[in-house]
């Protein structure tokens, strides 16, 4: 049975959220652009947030998502004090659209596989179609590609830290998934990350 997420969507909603209020009543329209890219992003993760139960979570994806939308927000809000060049924020906003598009990809591949908790289901299969094929974890690279479009928004530096500090969250968390899939599957998922990269296609 799926059902509508309701604690991650509080977890994404409320800081983007109030960012996106702040930036209105601080600059008006001024600072248009990166409030659209949030709410095409906020659109896109609430279209995806029925997801199938299951007994065994690991982890709720609650604090992650939370983690992610403060990232969000607090670049969004340096924009009061900073705003990078033009061709910065076109390169950022092709990358929160890219990024978006991919963790689409990957949540329709997997289809009711996704969850934002860490679980397995108790018929869990291995996907290993579009995007699975070469890289294990999609949608976190979708999320670095995000998280850093926005960054971009601010300066090049800005979005470096940014890049990095979710880097090194996101290989954290896929390391417990990893572990949790290699429990549940064996051999056969060993397999499979020898053929594949986990985040970052030809690098990580």
């Amino acid at each position: 049975m799926k059902t509508f997420r309701i604690d991650v969507a509080a977890s994404l909603l409320v800081p983007v959220s109030c960012a996106s209020v702040i930036l209105l009543y601080c600059t008006g329209f001024a600072l248009l652009q990166p409030i659209i890219m949030a709410s095409v992003l906020l659109f896109a993760e609430l279209y995806f947030l029925r997801e199938t139960d299951s007994d065994s979570s690991f982890d709720k994806g609650i604090k992650s998502g939370f983690l992610v939308s403060c990232a969000i927000s607090i670049v969004m809000l340096l924009q009061l004090l900073i705003c990078s060049d033009v061709l910065l924020q076109v390169i950022g906003s092709f990358m929160i659209l890219s990024g978006v598009g991919l963790r689409a990809h990957g949540k329709i591949i997997l289809g009711r596989h996704f969850s934002h908790s860490l679980r397995v289901l108790v018929d869990h299969e291995l996907v290993k179609d579009g995007a699975f094929r070469c890289i294990r974890h999609p949608a976190y690279f979708g999320t670095l590609l995000i998280v850093t479009g926005f960054g971009l928004y601010t300066s090049i530096y800005a979005a470096l830290v940014v890049f990095f500090v979710a880097l090194l969250l996101i290989l954290k968390r896929v390391g417990n998934e990893e572990k949790m899939l290699v429990e549940y599957f064996g051999e056969k998922y060993v397999h499979y990350q020898f053929d594949s990269y986990k985040v970052i296609p030809f690098i990580i």
